[in-house]
């Protein structure tokens, strides 16, 4: 009897024991440093460019970096060509930036970066689109590879349904490469030139007897004096 409660007490003793638990390593920390640094820097150009700036911005991730979030504001006026214009060339220039920077493309969860892991917010704030012309573009929206533009109307209580337009990214970045395209092939409009030469080949549109009168600069001399010198009233009181 004296052994086993001896025993007993031996087997009790480990679970007495106080054992100090070491804490836990700290997670890795996202250096934001080069994210903040290349959003500014491309925010700046945006600026002088497309006249937008920035108003907001998100990262997203643990570890690494899983989403990328920029809100911008504008007071530009512009309708669903422009704004698409102006969109797809921010999109085009954030991703460009983040996939070259080094430092940020390390981080990323989804390499290379692409329009999926970006959230894009663009709101034109013009007075001229709330009180006075409502159907120019508001906003524009870039969620999950897609592309939404929504009028001033968009957001009232009984919108109508032709007041927002929503198409993939892949198309509207299609339909900006078109258009540069052509702009680099045509660099004057099919207007211009056809003007051009139909007053080149119509013969009564300058006829040839008309000239433009020349251009003068004023003269600051004084005009020259009169032939005939009046006489001098005769003040003399008879």
């Amino acid at each position: 009897m004296k052994y086993i409660l001896i025993l007993f007490s031996l087997a009790l003793l480990p679970s007495c024991a106080y054992f100090r638990a070491e804490p836990p390593p700290p997670p890795p920390q996202i250096n934001v440093y080069p994210v903040t640094r290349a959003v500014i820097d491309t925010s700046l150009q945006f600026e002088l460019d497309y006249d937008i700036h920035l108003k907001d911005s998100r990262l997203d991730g643990e570890d690494t970096i899983d989403r990328i979030e920029l809100n911008y504001i504008s007071q530009e006026l512009l309708d669903i060509r422009a704004a698409r214009r102006v969109a797809v060339k921010t999109i085009d220039s954030l991703i460009d930036r983040f996939n070259q920077d080094i430092d940020v493309y390390s981080q990323l969860t989804t390499q290379p970066f692409s329009v999926d892991e970006l959230g894009l917010e663009i709101h034109f704030e013009s007075y001229f689109g709330k009180y006075v012309d409502p159907f120019y573009v508001e906003r524009v929206i870039l969620s999950d590879g897609w592309l939404h533009y929504y009028a001033f109307t968009a957001y009232d209580p009984a919108p109508e349904v032709w007041h927002y337009h929503t198409e993939p990214y892949e198309s509207s970045s299609t339909i900006i490469s078109a258009e540069d395209e052509f702009n680099e092939n045509h660099p004057v409009s099919v207007k211009e030139e056809e003007y051009s030469i139909s007053l080149e080949s119509d013969s009564t549109a300058f006829p040839a007897t008309s000239k433009s009168p020349k251009r003068t600069t004023p003269s600051t001399a004084l005009p020259p004096a009169p032939s005939v010198v009046p006489k001098k009233p005769n003040l003399m009181l008879k």
